[in-house]
């Protein structure tokens, strides 16, 4: 077996059904725009919109929406300020309905966040792996090693709403380092049952990577193709990556990468191949890549849910005898997050 999501994670998204700043130029000035003690109605359709959770609307937060959804839509910057934002998720509860739903943050970066985000600078990270190409092979691998996250591309929302409209199966939902995902609803045509469950590699020696579109199928291909690294074929479900025997910081026998439990002193890194348990979206569990990190959240890149091709969890770090502790985020935790393993 090699299985992995079994159900679809509920569908989040910013709601703007009233939004109504226009029409009345001062309102761009004032401090506040809705709150939900003077306006609950106006809140409630625009709560979307209220980024730090602070119950008050505030023309930047809801500026900030548009920037974000503007960028990542069609890969534009609309003014200086979008290319120092960064859009970070998380769940918390909603003290009206008692659920937990999925918010938003807006995080302002001293350098320019959107390079490594936005397809505007693709040009830039071509011209910069071309160079990179140019060098000999110990160099390229030197630079290769010290990068801090992947080249990520994603098909824009309107894609993706067709997509799962259409029910199409193994459509492209995004790419990591030029490693595609596909999407996986289960719904199979005819015509493309016909290729096969099992994908291969195509170098000449038959590497299997897995079921089509599995999220373990997506990390054996990114792992073979990318790092040159060999999973023994049908090797268990999502979960059994992670063998919970092996102390943090030593290697798994059985996958040949370096092993870190919940609790390491090591954060997720780029390329780590991160492992969820058993969780409200899967029974057998979940695998993903590691996109970029830092000491508070890491994104990863992922397959088979649904059109999602990435997702933002955040991290705890508390300080141990001089050394800092990572932990995933209590907003997260239902999430089952194991550990992570590196090359």
């Amino acid at each position: 077996m090699d299985g992995c999501h079994s159900a679809t994670p509920p569908a989040y998204q910013l709601v703007f059904t009233s939004l109504s700043i226009g029409g009345n130029a001062n309102k761009a000035y004032n401090p506040v725009w809705k709150t939900k003690a003077a306006n609950p109605k106006g809140y409630e359709n625009n709560g979307g919109l209220d980024s730090n959770g602070d119950f008050a609307i505030t023309p930047t937060e809801a500026a900030d929406a548009v920037r974000l959804h503007w960028r990542e839509v069609y890969g534009n910057n609309i003014d200086e300020r979008s290319r120092h934002l960064e859009r970070q998720w998380y769940i918390a509860r909603n003290p009206d309905t008692n659920r937990d739903e999925r918010k938003w943050k807006s995080v302002y970066h001293s350098g320019i966040f959107s390079d490594k985000l936005n397809s505007t600078f693709n040009n830039q990270q071509t011209s910069q792996q071309n160079q990179t190409s140019n060098t000999s092979g110990g160099h390229q691998n030197q630079i290769q090693n010290s990068q801090q996250s992947g080249t990520i591309s994603e098909v824009s929302p309107q894609i993706k709403r067709t997509m799962r409209a259409n029910k199409d199966w193994g459509a492209e939902i995004g790419s990591i380092d030029g490693v595609k995902a596909y999407h996986n609803d289960g719904l199979k045509s005819p015509e493309e049952s016909v290729s096969g469950d099992r994908n291969y590699s195509r170098d000449g020696s038959k590497y299997e990577y897995g079921l089509k579109w599995q999220c373990v199928e997506f990390v054996r291909r990114y792992y073979y193709d990318k790092l040159g690294v060999e999973f023994a074929p049908r090797s268990g479900n999502a979960e059994d990556y992670f063998d919970k025997n092996t102390p943090d910081g030593n290697t798994n026998s059985r996958r040949k990468l370096t092993q870190f439990k919940i609790g390491s002193t090591e954060k997720p890194k780029y390329q780590d191949l991160i492992i969820f348990g058993p969780n409200p979206f899967s029974s057998v569990g979940h695998v993903a890549i590691v996109s970029s990190s830092s000491d508070d959240n890491f994104t990863i890149a992922q397959q088979n849910v649904g059109v999602k091709f990435t997702d933002t969890i955040g991290l705890e770090n508390k300080s141990v005898a001089g050394k800092k502790i990572y932990k995933i985020s209590q907003s997260h935790r239902s999430l089952n997050v194991m550990g992570w393993l590196r090359k």
